[in-house]
């Protein structure tokens, strides 16, 4: 049986070669005088043959569907529905990486020529394996910390290892459009311990395709995305989705999130739940969309700057209200309306001056510096006067006797000069 593979690796690998010399040499035109016309049939019966049967080798799959791809990419046969069966079985059945990195390959090639036949044929099956496994797995029933372990493994029908396949998929812009709908729209139907799976991969999948994110992208994702943010489920990489679409996205979409995202905050009585995301958008904006619209601007400047200071939510979403004031700051045009933001941010504590250091008092000066911090490095970042007048302000509270909030302004001190990745950054339009 080893020399019979052996045997078989080296006249399978021997076509391959052949038939990928004689196409080069001799481009397939469908003309019927190719000197492959009378052998083509034959030798797509040995490339599928070998794919399908049990008994060949991973090396003998992974030459095989080399030869099935150029013949494909060749345009000797067009792309069926068999051949994309035969690949997604293998992917379902195969832990051989090579195997499956090959099937991706001549997938994503299939893509470029069909994406349809691939939406049909693997996509939507593969979307219907998954809650299959779903519910064999009873994901709702168990504990957050076992859902790990029951579906990220080695099985290839498992629905991480289904997802990577898809993800990958998505290099082709069509499978990117498609995907994205179909991640978005699972994401309402799922478990919610298996919400995060899917956040992951759909996040994965934006990163991977940033340039095309701003022609494929429309408000109806960000919508959809603000729809997601009210499920249970991973905010922080949720609040990540929404950043890297929103920044990828044209002005007119960045307005309508911007939009959203105040008539949210606004018909709201307590928008804590919302902070994260609005530092999402909001920090993610172009600065023509922000200054653009000055008087939206400046109610949710007024907001953010009471809720940063407001002891009711948690310091997280205190930091994500700061956060989004010092990217309006950084991004408004000079003029009066940023003088008059910066002199509200200046004096809204103005009881911060007296001596006493009641526990209120102390609340109160944390918050303080931490808003200090973040509209500091907004001004220094864009070289603005009031910069040197905002860091000696908050360089001040350094001497307070308490050890929270003086920690609080040497980390401060690290964040002026640091990187961030939530705001004030060249991805983000600083």
């Amino acid at each position: 049986q080893i020399n019979d593979n052996k045997r078989r690796q080296f006249d399978l690998k021997l076509i391959v070669d052949l038939t990928s010399t004689c196409l080069e040499k001799y481009p397939f035109t469908g003309s019927g005088d190719h000197p492959l016309e009378s052998l083509k049939n034959e030798i797509l019966e040995v490339f599928s043959s070998t794919i399908v049967e049990q008994s060949s080798t991973s090396s003998l799959k992974s030459t095989a569907i080399s030869g099935l791809s150029t013949f494909i990419n060749q345009k000797v046969i067009p792309p069926d529905e068999k051949i994309i069966k035969h690949l997604a079985s293998l992917l379902l059945e195969s832990r051989d990486q090579s195997v499956r990195d090959q099937s991706i390959r001549s997938l994503i090639d299939i893509s470029k020529i069909n994406c349809q036949m691939i939406d049909e044929h693997l996509i939507q099956p593969f979307f219907a394996e998954i809650n299959k496994e779903i519910q064999s797995h009873s994901v709702e029933k168990l504990p957050s910390h076992e859902v790990e372990g029951a579906l990220n493994n080695m099985d290839p029908r498992s629905p991480s290892s289904i997802l990577e396949v898809i993800s990958n998929l998505t290099v082709v812009e069509d499978i990117f459009r498609i995907v994205t709908k179909n991640f978005i729209d699972f994401a309402f139907k799922v478990p919610k311990n298996f919400q995060e799976l899917i956040f992951e991969n759909l996040r994965k999948v934006l990163k991977m395709n940033q340039t095309n994110i701003e022609k494929i992208v429309s408000p109806l994702l960000l919508r959809s995305l603000f729809q997601i943010s009210n499920l249970d489920a991973n905010r922080k990489v949720v609040s990540d989705i929404i950043r890297t679409v929103n920044r990828s996205s044209n002005e007119s979409t960045q307005k309508e999130a911007f939009n959203m995202t105040i008539d949210l905050l606004s018909s709201k009585e307590d928008p804590s739940d919302l902070l994260l995301f609005t530092v999402s958008v909001i920090g993610s904006l172009k600065k023509e969309v922000l200054n653009e619209q000055l008087e939206r601007t400046i109610t949710v400047s007024n907001l953010l700057l009471k809720q940063s200071h407001n002891n009711s939510l948690s310091e997280s979403n205190r930091l994500s209200a700061a956060q989004t004031l010092s990217s309006i700051v950084n991004k408004l045009q000079s003029g009066e309306t940023l003088e008059d933001l910066l002199k509200q941010v200046m004096e809204f504590n103005c009881v911060l001056a007296e001596t006493s250091l009641s526990e209120e008092l102390l609340t109160k000066c944390f918050n303080y510096t931490t808003v200090l911090t973040w509209v500091t490095k907004a001004l220094v970042q864009r070289g603005h006067p009031w910069s040197q007048q905002f860091s000696e302000r908050l360089l001040k509270y350094i001497t307070i006797d308490s050890k929270t909030v003086a920690k609080n302004v040497t980390n401060g001190i690290q964040v002026i000069i640091g990187d961030s990745e939530e705001v004030l950054n060249e991805d983000c339009f600083a």
